[in-house]
This record gives structure tokens, sequence and C-alpha cells, in this order.
């Protein structure tokens, strides 16, 4: 359980480079019920290429092992 309401969902910006921030050339691969869910990135000023799924980017999904030492470091209050 996570702590206080603090803990906000927060979508990344598919137009957005995760990288430099410059604004994403887009390719959506999936739709459901006329809501975007997959789109593939490439930065139109760094050339990086990404994959945004359901709000967030590929890139920056955080592995479970991550996300412990980061725990363990005082970075998060959730429990799992």
């Amino acid at each position: 359980m996570c702590s206080g309401d603090k803990m906000k969902i927060m979508y990344d910006d598919y137009d957005k480079c995760t990288k430099c921030d410059g604004l994403n050339n887009v390719k959506i691969t999936d739709i459901t019920a006329g809501c975007v869910c997959e789109i593939e990135t490439i930065c139109s000023k760094c050339g990086h290429e990404d994959f945004w799924a359901y709000g967030f980017y590929e890139s920056k999904i955080m592995t479970y092992d991550e996300f412990k030492n980061l725990q363990n470091r005082g970075k998060y209050s959730c429990k799992i």
C-alpha cells in the first residue's frame, strides 16, 4: 500500500522525447475503443526511438530490482 495522497499517476507525453525533450514523430500502432494505446516514437531532434504504451514509455519502465533498490534507499514509501 502507498502512503498519503502524494502518490499521483503522471503519464508520459508521447510528443516529447525522453532523451532531449525534442518533438517526437509518432506512428500509432494500436487503438482500442477509439483510444490511442500504443505508439512508436522517433525524436525529430536527436533521433531517439522509443515505444509508448498505455501512458508510459518502455525505456522508462523500472524493473522490480531497481524499485526495491530505490525503496531500500528511502526514495519510495510503497510496500510491495
